[in-house]
């Protein structure tokens, strides 16, 4: 190892600082989201290697591959366990002060050096929960400074919404998976994130959300406002830690102050370039078109 190397990266107004035991590339994709080197940070993440396996007393706190462990200090999970000969297991120790440990294998180190390796190990719903924010399974696309976030299950159509807003109107889809949502200056926004599952889109943006869409297929386009069903589905399509009571109580109240602040709508849909006139119209009201382009007052 050629010593200890730092690098901090920033998405809707939260800093990670990342310690690695030795200097690394960065993928070319961190570039936006690099941020000054400092000491003032969110969270703090170091990367510690293992050459035993880490020893937990406790009774795990949940059943499945995962285990997670209360320590005095904080919480620590525990994966599946690798094929390292040595028998450690990659685990996280979510600190209660925000210094944070990740720790690895180091037989396996050459692998997870890439940050891109690392990303789905860090707890990240607790780590944003805890700086005011959640993942929302969604597309988020950017329309007049504003962003628009499409949701539901795996080929629903989320990915299709995006496309089409990116064709139809110019918008920029900032997320294809996930959504960090938080509010920001008492309004709730939703920005991208490394967290993006198998699109492999995401940019820094984070911009006021001007509404919430749940998908369903139809013949034809309705957008129906949602009662208290919304907010089922908003906790259905983020990860929660049903373990955890005070987890659980700082994710309802911030989905509930999201449900008051924000429209949260039913979309009912095909697939193609009359979706987004029924929302936009729905939003903003008539439309006009020019060069071929969705344009709306």
């Amino acid at each position: 190892m050629n010593g200890e190397y730092s690098v901090c990266i920033s998405f809707s107004e939260i800093i990670f600082k990342f310690v690695f035991p030795e200097k690394i590339e960065l993928p070319h994709e961190f570039e936006e989201f690099l941020c000054e080197n400092t000491d003032r940070y969110d969270e703090k993440i170091t990367v510690s290697l293992l050459d035993s396996p880490l020893l937990c007393n406790e009774r795990s706190l949940t059943d499945g591959n995962t285990k997670v462990y209360a320590k005095k200090d904080g919480l620590l999970y525990v994966y599946s366990e690798l094929t390292a000969k040595d028998g450690c297991r990659v685990a996280f120790f979510c600190a209660d002060n925000r210094e944070n440990i990740l720790y690895y294998p180091s037989s396996m180190w050459s692998f997870f050096s890439s940050p891109f390796n690392c990303l789905h190990l860090i707890c990240g719903e607790r780590l944003l929960l805890r700086n005011g924010a959640f993942l929302l399974h969604s597309s988020v696309v950017k329309y007049k400074e504003k962003c628009f976030l499409f949701c539901g299950p795996s080929g629903i159509g989320k990915s299709t919404q995006a496309a089409l807003w990116q064709k139809y109107c110019g918008a920029t889809v900032i997320n294809g998976d996930r959504c960090i949502i938080r509010k920001i200056n008492g309004k709730f926004h939703g920005g991208g994130s490394f967290w993006c599952g198998t699109s492999g889109i995401y940019h820094k943006d984070y911009l006021p959300i001007e509404g919430v869409f749940f998908l369903d297929k139809s013949k034809e386009n309705i957008v129906e406002k949602l009662g208290a069903e919304a907010f089922a589905l908003i906790l259905s399509n983020t990860t929660v830690n049903s373990y955890d009571k005070s987890f659980m109580e700082k994710i309802v109240d911030i989905i509930e102050d999201l449900f008051n602040s924000v429209p949260i709508c039913k979309l009912r849909c095909r697939p193609d370039e009359s979706a987004v006139e029924t929302v936009l119209n729905a939003v903003y009201g008539r439309e006009e078109k020019e060069d071929g382009r969705l344009r709306f007052r």
